[in-house]
């Protein structure tokens, strides 16, 4: 319930549009996102994921994971532990959903 403006924010448009994961490998070498470094100076990451939390097929979040500078390649398991950890989150929020309306019935 976190209120947030997802236009301040290109990494969440694209979930929001897509409902896709987004992956960038550096901030610097990716086109669409570069920008990002010159207009804020505390910046103090290079790669990063974004992926969807889904519940039902539909989009109720979205995971941000930045790696530190020194980390410049994302590599399978980084994708697969993030994926995995979109997942809990979603089927954690799910549940806290349903016992929510059990609790309010």
């Amino acid at each position: 319930n976190l209120a947030i403006e997802p236009r301040k924010y290109p990494e969440l448009q694209y979930i929001l549009r897509t409902g896709k994961p987004l992956f960038i490998e550096s901030l610097e070498c990716d086109r669409k996102l570069s920008f990002i470094k010159g207009e804020l100076h505390s910046v103090t990451f290079d790669s990063m994921m974004v992926l969807p939390l889904e519940v039902n097929h539909q989009l109720i979040g979205s995971l941000s994971i930045k790696m530190p500078q020194n980390y410049k390649a994302l590599d399978f398991y980084d994708v697969r532990l993030g994926e995995m950890a979109s997942q809990l989150l979603a089927m954690t929020w799910k549940f806290q959903m349903a016992a929510a309306k059990k609790k309010s019935a």
